[in-house]
């Protein structure tokens, strides 16, 4: 399996049937890819291949008086199907890495230290009129106009 399989998905299938390695031939002469072949016992197989070509070997087996049946599923395609189904998830997904984006470019807390002379209300005051307030940008923030 290599990265663009794992990428459009894939699906390992059990073939049973009465001659499972005559199958197998006929399917590789008939150009289907088969991946990671193993051998249950002497009526089944199993093996892997692209979730786009199921259909077609499934009605090529079924010519041949073959079941062919699914049973596993792989690769980036399915994920993201199996996330598309959960619609909250994706939301809080978005919402945590957009607010993990956002925040640290915010000014969230003002403290003042060090201040005997003057009250820290006054400060902090001055300190909103130069734009340093909760939830203001700290890129908007200079400091020439502070000192």
């Amino acid at each position: 399996m290599n990265f663009w399989n794992s990428i459009i998905g894939m699906v390992q299938v059990e073939l049973s049937g009465a001659d499972p390695s005559a199958s197998i031939s006929a399917m590789n002469q008939a150009g289907f890819s088969l991946f990671y072949l193993e051998s249950i016992d002497i009526f089944t197989v199993t093996f892997w291949i692209n979730r786009s070509t199921f259909s077609k070997l499934k009605a090529f087996a079924v010519k041949r008086g073959e079941q062919l049946t699914i049973k596993k599923k792989a690769g980036l395609y399915w994920t993201a199907k199996r996330v598309k189904e959960r619609p909250l998830f994706v939301f809080g997904t978005v919402l945590m890495l957009s607010l993990a984006l956002f925040l640290p470019s915010r000014i969230l807390f003002v403290h003042v230290e060090g201040n005997r002379e003057i009250p820290t209300r006054v400060v902090l005051d001055q300190a909103e009129q130069c734009g340093i307030r909760f939830g203001a940008s700290r890129r908007a923030v200079r400091s020439e106009r502070m000192k």
